[in-house]
């Protein structure tokens, strides 16, 4: 008699638990409306170009009514102008950095406020996020502004540069330096980066760390005196930062070469300076921005007629791997057009460029190694395995256990 009253006890405690989550998740669910009502005028989109005038995006978050500002530090990162953007659509000029931490991906700025004008902004939490807790974030991922995504904090991460949350909130290309809420409309976290593995893992810098932020003295932005070089010395600036790539010294090359942006460069270097600066990122993978400077190299090139064989290796090289950054970032279709395109090219440069042949014979095997492992995944089991042959055929020994695999 006992057991059947305890059992019985067991199921309705079990069942008041459930009811209670549920509750509470359709409570918090219900609140989330009215919730980014009030938090979304806080938020802004930041509008930022580069030496050469390239446009790029981000978010940011108002934490003081004067103007005071947060974001990520590689959305400011290498900018000469920023320009902040609200909901209302009013925009206001960046002014000077407060506080910059390149380890923990925060940064703490002004802007320019001339009028005086109070600004909503977010309070930091007090309290760190538990796991398994509700979030949710504002964004402007590419072009789709003052976006609202939900999700859980999937796990607190400690590491050496400070602790990150890891959430299932989707962040987007554009949304680095979003406020990460929790159902009070507190920030719990600045949105940093994400992860594209099996499944797209988000992480945010823990706001905790926005307390104690401190300047490093890493991030400068705007004009700066420039010291004359010549088209020669410029060139070798560019050739040097060969050997720092080799070297596995990507952040000094990409040291190199930012600062020649500045300068009035040749068609040539441009090139050059572009297509490197995405092979420093491809090889940090940092494939969003690695796609952004081979896409710059691409459409440089795409127009230019008479192009030079070392022109045509660098076209069929990005396109290569800017179709790589597509596939990493989960745009499938998108890279199976670019990487085919890149065997096109290479193709041409393959029967005119002697010097460069066993280059582009490696560019076949991987291109068409990478064609069948796309379609591999996307089901099309017939087509990889034509791909996956051809890959052997251009001497990608590799190829073979696919082949075995799955060609049989």
């Amino acid at each position: 008699m006992n057991r059947i009253v305890k059992k019985n006890q067991h199921k309705t405690i079990s069942f008041l638990l459930l009811f209670l989550f549920f509750s509470c998740y359709g409570y918090g669910q219900e609140q989330l409306p009215e919730l980014v009502k009030s938090v979304k005028p806080a938020v802004f989109k930041i509008i930022r170009y580069d030496a050469m005038g390239y446009e790029s995006g981000g978010t940011g978050f108002f934490i003081e009514e004067k103007g005071i500002c947060v974001t990520a530090y590689h959305v400011l990162e290498n900018s000469s102008q920023i320009v902040i953007e609200t909901l209302d659509e009013s925009k206001y000029d960046f002014d000077s950095i407060i506080a910059a931490d390149k380890k923990t991906d925060i940064v703490k700025f002004k802007i320019k406020n001339p009028k005086g004008k109070k600004f909503s902004f977010l309070k930091i939490t007090e309290e760190p996020p538990q796991e398994g807790e509700s979030v949710f974030m504002i964004g402007n991922p590419s072009g789709y502004d003052f976006s609202v995504t939900s999700g859980i904090v999937s796990a607190i991460r400690n590491k050496e540069h400070g602790q990150s949350i890891q959430t299932t909130a989707p962040c987007g290309e554009g949304s680095s330096g979003s406020p990460l809420m929790n159902m009070k409309g507190e920030v719990v976290g600045v949105m940093s980066y994400v992860k594209f593995l099996t499944q797209n893992m988000s992480f945010a810098s823990s706001a905790n760390q926005l307390k104690e932020l401190k300047d490093d003295g890493s991030l400068r932005l705007g004009k700066t005196n420039i010291i004359p070089l010549s088209a020669h010395k410029i060139d070798n600036i560019i050739d040097e930062t060969d050997n720092l790539i080799k070297n596995r010294q990507y952040d000094s090359a990409l040291t190199a070469l930012f600062p020649l942006l500045k300068y009035n460069l040749t068609e040539m270097q441009q090139i050059k300076i572009m297509w490197r600066s995405g092979s420093c990122y491809y090889l940090k993978r940092d494939y969003q921005n690695a796609y952004a400077f081979f896409d710059r190299t691409i459409d440089l090139l795409f127009k230019k007629t008479g192009k030079t064989p070392e022109m045509v290796f660098i076209y069929a090289e990005s396109l290569h791997k800017a179709g790589m950054c597509q596939f990493y970032i989960g745009l499938k279709e998108d890279a199976l057009e670019t990487i085919e395109k890149s065997i096109e090219v290479s193709k041409a440069g393959y029967e005119n460029d002697l010097i460069r042949r066993e280059l582009y014979i490696s560019m076949f095997q991987i291109g068409y190694y990478s064609l069948g492992a796309i379609k591999l995944q996307l089901g099309d089991t017939g087509t990889a395995c034509l791909n996956f042959k051809l890959s052997k055929q251009w001497g990608y020994d590799k190829v073979e256990h696919e082949i075995k695999e799955f060609c049989k």
